[in-house]
Formats: C-alpha cells, sequence, structure tokens
C-alpha cells in the first residue's frame, strides 16, 4: 500500500494526513470517559491544529474519522475502543 505522507508531494493533503493523524491517536489510545471519537477528534484539531483548521475543516475531519456513524449517547468503556 502506497502511503501520502509526504508534504513535498503534488498530491499531498494536509487535511488527509491530520486526519489519519487523529484517528490513529484515537483508535490506539482510546476516547475519554464519558465522550465520543468525533468530541474528542475535534478536541485534539483544537488543541494540536488551532490556527491551521476553522471550525468547518475540523468538524469535517472529525465526522470522517468517527467509526460511531450512529450517533447516540457516549460510550461506556474508553480503553481499547477501536473501529471494527
Amino acid at each position: 500500500m502506497l502511503t501520502n505522507t509526504d508534504s513535498g508531494n503534488p498530491n499531498y493533503s494536509e487535511e488527509l494526513a491530520v486526519a489519519v493523524q487523529v484517528w490513529l491517536e484515537l483508535a490506539c489510545n482510546g476516547i475519554k470517559s464519558g465522550s465520543t471519537p468525533k468530541k474528542d477528534a475535534i478536541e485534539i484539531l483544537e488543541t494540536h491544529f488551532p490556527e491551521k483548521f476553522d471550525k468547518t475543516k475540523r468538524e469535517r475531519i472529525a465526522t470522517v474519522i468517527n467509526w460511531n456513524k450512529e450517533g447516540g449517547g457516549p460510550f461506556i468503556s474508553t480503553k481499547n475502543q477501536s473501529p471494527t
């Protein structure tokens, strides 16, 4: 599988690269108690990339990487909650 994480590549997408980074963070380390993947993704984006992405882009990234597509209440377990 080819990856496109080289920012010098003409096909590089910073938004996609960051989305993968945030997804990996959540998938590997779990989500906070009482939260959701989408909420935690937005928090990570606001904390680590505050100037890089506006609210619309942060929301789009969080929606794409959210494995809880059904919405609803927060997850109960916070460790090892990875997408299936």
